[in-house]
């Protein structure tokens, strides 16, 4: 089994597709549409790596990052937000003002914008958790 994900999204549908393709990739997933239930599971600090929404009912992602950075939770997190345009599939990422500071970026390891490309989910998750592939030398002859 690889590392565990948690999401937190109040998006059920996605969720579940994003929830359908990290199993298949091998990941054990859980979700929760509700971020303070999910808040609570992600403190048992059993996961490695957090989807989360930046736009939540009543609880915002900004404020849920801002909680994981003043305890001692070592996890990695994708912020994933409607609100965020992206120069293209693998590019710079910049904010449109009053919808997300350069603040809740900094907060975040990787930020992708929805919709995003399923491949790109999974390089970052790869990137984050796995770091980049070592490479070997040949064996000498």
């Amino acid at each position: 089994m690889r590392h565990k994900i948690i999401i937190i999204d109040d998006d059920e549908l996605l969720c579940e597709e994003i929830a359908n393709i990290l199993k298949d990739e091998g990941y054990s997933v859980d979700y929760f549409l509700d971020p303070r239930i999910g808040l609570k599971q992600l403190m048992t600090g059993a996961y490695g790596l957090l989807l989360l929404d930046l736009k939540l009912p009543g609880f915002d992602g900004d404020s849920v990052l801002r909680l994981i950075k003043r305890s001692e939770l070592k996890i990695k997190t994708i912020m994933i937000s409607g609100s965020i345009i992206a120069a293209n599939g693998d590019g710079p990422v910049r904010n449109l003002p009053g919808i997300i500071t350069a603040a809740e970026l900094a907060q975040a390891d990787a930020v992708l914008a929805k919709p995003f490309d399923p491949e790109l989910l999974l390089k970052e998750i790869g990137r984050l958790l796995d770091g980049p592939e070592i490479k070997r030398p040949a064996p000498s002859a």
